[in-house]
């Protein structure tokens, strides 16, 4: 958190609030001579002083992303984690990964390719298997006003309602416990996954919610199958799907799945994931990183797909893609 900032924004809810310094200072249970430091840049509010200043802006209804700064300060115990959208530069604070995955490469590419639309800010958007809550806070950070997270795991619907809180932005999140669209009855403008693409294999544990995050079904494609039969119709009219899609993963299989629901799928950006450095993911997690990648390069060599490249030092690298898929009637509806 730099100071300037936090002295601009300071200035913005007093200003807001119609007070003087000293009334202002009243207000929030400090000093006329803090307050007046704060907005000279000279120091920054404790973490108490800044969940009040969050509060008091929320009251007069000023943008969450304005404030994330008081976020960060108010959560110094969290991990800060950084993100170039198409929205402008994001910061998320995570004081709560309990159970729950830190964001990986996946979430990273698809907030960096997500086009966010006038109508996804003043519509419903669904963040389905919100983890974290990273994709869902992004989101709410960069407009959008009503945001559902889904999730099975109840560690991961905790975990996304305290992060919101701490980016100033649980009023804008509703958290659902559901798995995948069951218990879903709305209609989205945007729908955005990460989900988990590993093949569940013998040995590993099961039932985690850290297991859920990575594992799904004997291939790996369990969950984007769900999601790709389910997505048609919880969609309106000119509702999307933008999700990642990792190229060891049969992509003509999900565009059939797709297409039999009537929707068309669009690949927008791509990017080259070393497994090497993927493993690492898993080590941290304590999984066998380097036996669960081996057999699925094994699984992809055999069934003769091109769904890894070869790298030097005999590394494997997939592909990530982030996808779109909407229904053929709303493409052109912007």
């Amino acid at each position: 958190m730099r100071l300037n900032e936090t002295g601009v924004v300071v200035q913005k809810i007093r200003a807001l609030s119609r007070l003087s310094q000293e009334e202002f200072a009243r207000k929030i249970g400090v000093s006329f001579t803090t307050v007046n430091r704060w907005e000279r840049n000279k120091s920054r509010p404790l973490p108490s002083a800044c969940s009040r200043l969050i509060e008091l802006g929320q009251g007069l209804g000023l943008d969450p992303s304005e404030m994330t700064v008081l976020g960060h300060s108010a959560g110094v115990a969290g991990m800060l984690w950084s993100v170039d959208t198409l929205e402008g530069p994001c910061q998320v604070t995570f004081t709560n990964l309990s159970g729950v995955l830190e964001p990986t490469v996946f979430a990273k590419a698809l907030l960096q390719n997500l086009t966010i639309r006038q109508k996804d800010k003043d519509g419903l958007v669904l963040d389905m298997g919100t983890g974290s809550g990273v994709l869902a806070i992004a989101i709410a950070l960069a407009g959008c006003k009503n945001v559902h997270a889904v999730d099975v795991s109840p560690a991961a619907l905790q975990a996304c309602v305290d992060n919101a809180k701490t980016n100033c932005v649980e009023k804008r999140i509703r958290p659902i416990r559901s798995d995948l669209v069951d218990g879903v009855s709305d209609k989205y403008d945007l729908v955005v996954a990460n989900p988990p693409t590993f093949a569940e294999e013998n040995g590993f544990p099961r039932g985690s919610p850290i297991d859920l995050s990575f594992f799904t079904g004997v291939l790996g494609h369990a969950f984007v199958d769900r999601l790709a039969r389910s997505v048609p119709g919880i969609l309106k009219p000119t509702g999307r799907l933008v999700m990642v899609h990792p190229s060891y993963l049969d992509a003509v299989r999900l565009r059939s799945i797709l297409e039999e629901g009537g929707m068309e799928m669009v690949v927008v950006a791509s990017q080259r994931v070393s497994l090497r450095v993927y493993s690492s993911v898993f080590k941290k997690y304590g999984y066998d990183g380097q036996g669960i990648l081996g057999k699925l390069v094994e699984r992809c060599l055999a069934a003769g797909r091109e769904g890894l490249l070869w790298r030097r030092d005999a590394d494997y690298a997939f592909s990530l893609d982030v996808i779109e898929a909407f229904k053929a009637t709303g493409k052109h509806d912007n």
